[in-house]
């Protein structure tokens, strides 16, 4: 998306053909995003990051890189190609560490890391290998949603997570295959999103020419 509106999950996933999609970080580009540092795509969009806020890259090799509290200097201090980064968070494993300890004063975490909701995050298993992963919240019946230390030890227990990343919450939480919603089906409430992560496959079908000549 261009960043200048929001429309549901589902449309967007299938405007971008992707094969499985997650929600982003809602970066608006009609909105000041103060402490933030945004690429997309190779562009710079935002550049004010303030200490405040766990940052995401996607590097041009597509490995995750979480920069705790992010600052200016750390990202003109990153040595690869930044394709694009996220700010949102918080981290939840860093270089293969669980994190434990969150600041509720902080933007990465805040008072919202206590209280059980929705969530979602993208983690790295391996070289191009990720994991998505979604739990409910207290709109599911039946659920009562996940903090973010339970939410960082739940992916941590998954195994082989390098880096995972908190992505938005709540009613914005939306994983999205093959043009359907699939996390949290009992729950009425959703929301637009200006942005999503997606997966895309890269296989071409053969023509009826090409395989009978």
């Amino acid at each position: 998306p261009n960043g200048k509106s929001s429309i549901f999950g589902v449309s967007l996933a299938k405007r971008a053909n992707a094969v499985f999609a997650i929600n982003g970080d809602f970066f608006s580009s009609n909105k000041t995003s103060v402490g933030k540092h945004i690429v997309r795509q190779g562009v710079v969009r935002k550049h004010n990051a303030n200490g405040v806020m766990d940052a995401l890259i996607i590097d041009a090799n597509g490995d995750l890189k979480i920069l705790p509290l992010a600052t200016e200097k750390d990202f003109d201090a990153f040595g690869g190609t930044i394709v694009n980064s996220y700010a949102f968070g918080p981290g939840l494993v860093i270089d293969g560490k669980l994190i434990t300890e969150y600041d509720e004063k902080k933007a990465s975490g805040g008072v919202a890391a206590f209280g059980p909701a929705q969530r979602m995050c993208l983690a790295q298993v391996g070289p191009l290998e990720y994991l998505c992963v979604a739990s409910e919240g207290p709109e599911d019946k039946g659920s009562t949603g996940l903090t973010i230390p339970q939410f960082a030890e739940l992916v941590y227990s998954l195994g082989n997570v390098q880096n995972a990343y908190n992505l938005d919450g709540g009613s914005s939480s939306t994983m999205v295959f093959k043009g359907e919603k699939i996390n949290s089906p009992n729950n009425p409430k959703k929301r637009p999103l200006a942005d999503i992560i997606y997966f895309a496959s890269a296989y071409v079908e053969e023509s009826a020419e090409a395989t009978n000549p």
